[in-house]
């Protein structure tokens, strides 16, 4: 492999990293060479075929795999604009990833899906560089692979310094509970997203057992519901205190209906549970209006003072490209929160990294 130099470089990489691919320890043996602020990889050996294209392709852009420790912060590539100017560490809690490998990792009939090299490791460790994000939550992509988890294990297991996955599963599926079970212990999955079944119910016997079993082996359940839900999972959150539950997209509430909306009010009202966190993704993909979106902001202002800002969360909707279509880049997604909506500082720190620290990667 030819030397590639890797600039501003903040973290150190050592002899002997390991890394967890595909199920099997792989040792990655790098060789450094540090100079001035250049890092040199020599001699790179890579036993998995993935992750050895990953580096492949990631140095024809010198842009480095990304193998920090915990509190490691992403290191800016040469040639790669860091968009920020503000030193806010940064969780995005909601990236969709997707490969175009549909014989590894095939999609359903029909599936949403990005154009080539959209979505996939790649582009997203180029956004994580570009835009200095510290760690990523990885939402299995339901819309393309429904109940497969094989492309989100494979993810959140091989970059598992940064990232942890939230499965989806079947909820009246026979053999969830072992799935999730085995997606937890084997592959850095932290998280399971309860759908509604088929037939329009979401407080049912397999909801239960899977919120028993998120209690059990110390996992999170990210809500994934319509507002017409929200009365089940009062009742799911009052059986289960103890299960930390992440309500995605705050229930999808309609900007054209205002901060005081019926489902505004029914979110907010649920705040009365302690163990419900408010994922702040719907500025965007909800709005009626151009960036920076200030009929969104207004709900979600109302939900972070119904909650606090201890128990709101930022997600980006990656890849961009797709789920926001033109309204939007990353960094005016993420500009709307750091900047446009007035947050204090003590405020910023919570909903852009605080929270989703304790929920996610407290272990």
């Amino acid at each position: 492999m030819p030397q590639t130099a890797v600039t501003g470089v903040d973290l150190q990489y050592k002899e002997g990293c390991r890394l967890l691919a595909h199920g099997r320890v792989q040792t990655i043996l790098l060789g450094l060479r540090l100079t001035g602020e250049q890092l040199h990889p020599v001699d790179t050996a890579y036993r998995d075929p993935y992750f050895a294209n990953l580096w492949h392709r990631s140095s024809q852009t010198n842009l480095p795999l990304g193998l920090g420790g915990r509190h490691s912060i992403a290191p800016t590539p040469a040639g790669v604009k860091q968009e920020n100017v503000m030193t806010d560490l940064i969780v995005d809690t909601h990236a969709h990833i997707y490969d175009d490998d549909e014989i590894r990792y095939p999609k359903i009939d029909e599936p949403y899906r990005p154009g080539p090299g959209i979505g996939d490791a790649t582009h997203l460790l180029r956004v994580r560089h570009a835009h200095g994000i510290h760690k990523v939550v990885l939402v299995q992509t339901g819309s393309a692979y429904k109940w497969d988890n094989r492309l989100l294990a494979d993810r959140a297991r091989g970059l598992q310094d940064w990232t942890t996955g939230v499965c989806n599963l079947d909820p009246e599926g026979p053999e969830s509970v072992v799935a999730f079970t085995r997606l937890v212990a084997e592959d850095n999955v932290s998280a399971l997203r309860l759908e509604a079944t088929a037939d329009g119910h979401y407080d049912h016997e397999g909801s239960r057992r899977l919120l028993a079993t998120a209690r059990e082996i110390g996992a999170v359940i990210c809500a994934h519901l319509q507002a017409r839900y929200l009365n089940e999972l009062d009742q799911l959150l009052t059986a289960f205190p103890e299960v930390p539950v992440v309500l995605d997209h705050c229930a999808y509430p309609e900007a054209a209906a205002g901060p005081d909306s019926d489902t505004v009010r029914a979110v907010t009202a649920l705040a009365k549970h302690p163990s419900l966190y408010a994922k702040l993704t719907f500025l965007v993909t909800k709005s009626e209006q151009p960036w920076p979106f200030s009929d969104t902001q207004a709900i979600a202002r109302r939900v972070l003072d119904a909650f606090g800002p201890e128990r709101c969360m930022w997600g980006s909707d990656f890849p961009c490209e797709l789920w926001l279509k033109d309204r939007a880049t990353y960094g005016q997604h993420l500009a709307v929160i750091r900047e446009q909506m007035g947050l204090s500082p003590a405020e910023r720190e919570q909903v852009l990294a605080g929270t989703a620290l304790r929920v996610f990667f407290s272990a």
